[in-house]
């Protein structure tokens, strides 16, 4: 877990690292994830799924290649997707 937030906090600094500020623009809101710039709750919703289903999927990729024995690795895939053999899942 700590190497997939290395490599997110790694990534989102290379983003800064390209903004350029521009002091001669009027500051303005604007959602960009729609095509009027307006804030909409369901789209926001969509982009949080969206978002959510790509970073458990850079996880789910990345714990198989950790050096750790197969069992090891086998729980914590099991645990993390809530399917352990338990009274409540059941």
């Amino acid at each position: 877990m700590v190497l997939m937030e290395i490599r997110m906090l790694h990534g989102f600094l290379e983003i800064f690292e390209v903004v350029t500020l521009n002091w001669d623009v009027v500051d303005s809101l604007y959602w960009k994830t729609t095509s009027t710039g307006i804030y909409v709750v369901k789209d926001t919703y969509r982009v949080l799924v969206t978002t959510n289903n790509l970073v458990d999927e850079f996880f789910y990729k990345e714990i198989w290649k950790l050096p750790i024995p197969h069992n090891v690795t086998a729980f914590t895939w099991r645990l993390s997707k809530d399917r352990l053999p338990c009274q409540e899942n059941l």
